[in-house]
């Protein structure tokens, strides 16, 4: 009896496993189930979208910026000119020889011209143009897109013609920047050292040089007084609240050579004034009554940055400058004068208020003399040590663009308004097939209805 009893008590347990085991299999069944068309109805709600991808950024200060990102869109090339005889060449950003493309015109001879020049970083080659019996014919420079820095050797053929280039309008060099008929673009935001919101248009110019050198070989005196660089600055956008105004230095260029300031296009508003006259150390202008711009805002909030309040192109403020810089006889005063034609040493800056005030550069760039406090201290630990002007996260207050560049409109982010920009920034080494890809062209690819044309 009792060995029966265990049997039927043992029969009866295993089947109450049995039961809950399937209970156990049914519920996880329905689990399963349940959990299945709760993914199928989201996958609804959310159009079929791929949870497993990241979210897009937003806006430019959600990317995540490489350190070889450098923010630059030109490069300096040096190429070392000579010619079997005296003569002139013409040397081009394209292959059709456009004069908006025109960088340099200068006098050659078989003595090496050291010459250097800004390019666009899209830019693959130069062309240089000379005269011979036949017309005129072209040069192609191809140019090395890993290293500017090493000087490019160019040698006219034989069949050159010569000019005479001791005197007259052939002994003349002429230098332009972004190129004769090009302008170029300076873009700021004005929060530094916290992040912006990146439209940069809390201060934008559109601006143009052209440096003139007498390279004559028995010039006077006076043969040199042409001797000089311009500047031509359209003030294009002030759309922050602070009360910055713009500001150059010169890096390689001592005030001290700096004969005088000439107004050629002058504002009754604002003025380009050289604030160290005579001091053996870097030119400093600073453009003064910025201040007085934002009031021609045409009933906006701010100048030129609001859809609804556009200021038309003839009423833009735009002013032009001579510096004179006398280079007779003078080695020093010549250097000092290339130099002030690169535009790697034009170093544009905000400052606020007055001299001392806080100061804003593009990336990499020194404060200038003037600026009263310290850097270190007021960039906090948001900044690189070793980079000035760039945040620990690689973002950057202020770009130059060697072409007209419509801003964005106000609390539009770049991003927004250039497709390309976050590729460009984001992947500064991606080489295309075709150049017009080039991520270096990201300002070409412009969403006009976001942007003050």
């Amino acid at each position: 009896d009792v060995y029966k009893r265990q049997v039927y008590f043992q029969s009866q347990t295993n089947k109450q496993i049995i039961l809950i085991t399937k209970i156990m299999k049914t519920t996880h069944w329905m689990m399963y189930t349940l959990l299945g068309a709760t993914l199928a109805l989201t996958a609804c709600v959310e159009d079929d979208k791929d949870l497993s991808q990241p979210k897009e950024p937003e806006k430019t200060t959600d990317l995540v910026i490489p350190d070889d990102a450098d923010w630059t869109t030109t490069r300096s090339v040096n190429l070392s000119i000579t010619s079997p005889v005296a003569t002139r060449v013409a040397i081009y950003t394209d292959e059709s020889c456009t004069d908006a493309s025109l960088l340099t015109e200068l006098p050659v001879s078989e003595v090496a011209k050291n010459i250097r020049l800004d390019v666009a970083k899209a830019d693959r080659a130069l062309y240089v143009q000379y005269a011979t019996s036949k017309g005129k014919e072209m040069m192609n420079i191809p140019l090395n897109t890993a290293s500017t820095r090493a000087e490019t050797l160019v040698k006219l053929p034989e069949n050159v013609s010569g000019f005479d280039t001791n005197g007259g309008e052939g002994a003349y060099r002429y230098q332009w920047y972004p190129a004769k008929g090009e302008t170029a673009t300076l873009m700021m935001e004005d929060n530094w050292p916290e992040m912006g919101d990146y439209d940069f248009n809390d201060f934008v110019i559109w601006y143009h040089a052209q440096a003139i050198f007498f390279d004559g070989g028995n010039g006077s005196k006076d043969s040199y007084d042409a001797d000089g660089v311009e500047f031509e600055i359209t003030f294009r956008a002030l759309g922050g609240y602070l009360p910055y105004r713009l500001g150059l230095q010169l890096d390689q260029t001592s005030a001290k050579y700096i004969d005088e300031v000439i107004e050629i296009n002058g504002n009754d508003l604002v003025k380009m004034e050289l604030q160290n006259p005579g001091e053996d150390a870097p030119a400093i202008f600073i453009f003064t009554g910025t201040d007085q711009l934002r009031k021609q805002n045409n009933g906006g909030t701010f100048y030129n940055t609001e859809a609804d309040h556009q200021i038309a192109a003839n009423d833009l403020v735009t002013i032009k400058y001579r510096l004179k810089i006398n280079c007779f006889n003078s080695l020093e005063r010549t250097k000092a004068l290339w130099a002030a034609a690169i535009s790697e040493n034009q170093n544009f800056f905000l400052q606020k208020e007055k001299n001392g005030g806080r100061e804003i550069h593009l990336r990499g760039y020194e404060p200038t003399a003037y600026y009263s406090g310290s850097y270190a201290g007021e960039a906090g630990n948001n900044m690189r040590s070793d980079i000035k002007y760039c945040s620990t996260d690689n973002f950057v207050w202020g770009i130059k663009v060697p072409v007209e560049l419509a801003h964005p409109r106000e609390k539009t982010d770049i991003m927004k308004v250039y497709g390309k920009f976050r590729s460009w920034i984001t992947n500064p080494n991606l080489s295309m097939d075709s150049p017009e890809d080039y991520n270096e062209n990201w300002y070409k690819y412009l969403d006009s209805s976001q942007a003050i044309k």
